[in-house]
């Protein structure tokens, strides 16, 4: 249901649509008031509407998705969440690249915007400051045969809530822009920016692979050079984080040698946890 703006920067279209540089990306835009997900929402849309750049973005989401069958906390009217469709020309095993080519346009947006913001990438899709999730990428694709027909990136970014209103369990975890700035943001203008970045980069991926954003993802990493834990397939791996391939896995120096890891989720062991001192700088 598309509803009347709840708050006076609430991203609807009518104030997102003239703020975007994009070509495609947003051109199909849908807001809604309340979604149980943007993904889900955006999966079961009309395929005339369907179209590569669709976007759906809501105030408040009831059961947003996370990696791992994690839920991602959605109260309305201090946030952003929103989902992208996109449909590479691809094979599948490049698809999960785009959650890292995601997260090369949010580092670029939040360094633009916050100077002194200091946010960290850990491997492959969250967006970190101070140790704390600012920010999560879901990306989802249906393939026909060997190839790729759409791959669906949800991302959700803590905007201008604040670290009290969390439920208990999160405020350890999670951080906004607002806790971590001091400063109230336009979420019109900040989902405008990340989608007309998005874009930039998406077409770059497509030219040039991963090779562009491997500096900026490592140079801003939440892991290099230190002792994480891999979790995938319920198998645990350990060792020291030694970057990301060109295919976007992550290499892994253990004591049987560098091992290559497509997908999973990371863990820094706790005797090298950092401080929130450390992550800020």
């Amino acid at each position: 249901m598309v509803h009347k703006n709840s708050a006076a920067d609430a991203p609807g279209r009518s104030e997102v649509s003239p703020l975007l540089k994009s070509k495609s990306i947003g051109k199909n835009y849908v807001y809604l008031e309340s979604v149980d997900s943007t993904s889900s929402y955006l999966a079961a849309m009309n395929p005339d509407e369907a179209v590569h750049g669709a976007v759906v973005a809501a105030d408040r989401q009831t059961a947003g998705r996370g990696r791992m069958e994690n839920t991602w906390y959605s109260p309305p009217g201090t946030n952003l969440y929103f989902s992208i469709l996109l449909r590479p020309e691809i094979v599948p095993l490049k698809a999960p690249q785009l959650a890292l080519v995601t997260s090369a346009a949010l580092m670029q947006v939040f360094k633009q915007r916050y100077p002194g913001l200091h946010p960290a990438v850990k491997w492959p899709n969250d967006i970190l400051v101070q140790g704390r999730k600012l920010a999560g990428i879901l990306c989802e694709m249906q393939t026909e045969e060997d190839r790729v027909s759409r791959v669906i990136i949800g991302i959700g970014i803590n905007v201008n809530s604040k670290s009290e209103s969390y439920p208990l369990e999160l405020r350890e975890r999670a951080i906004s822009l607002r806790d971590a700035t001091g400063v109230t943001s336009n979420r019109q203008d900040l989902i405008a920016s990340i989608l007309t970045e998005l874009e930039k980069c998406y077409e770059l991926w497509l030219l040039q692979g991963l090779s562009p954003f491997i500096k900026i993802l490592e140079n801003n990493s939440a892991t290099r050079d230190r002792e994480i834990i891999a979790v995938m397939q319920n198998r645990e791996v350990s060792g020291i984080d030694r970057g990301i391939s060109d295919e976007g896995y992550l290499m892994l120096e253990t004591p049987d040698g560098l091992i290559q890891l497509p997908a999973g989720e990371v863990h820094l062991k706790k005797r090298e946890m950092l401080s929130r001192d450390e992550q800020g700088r």
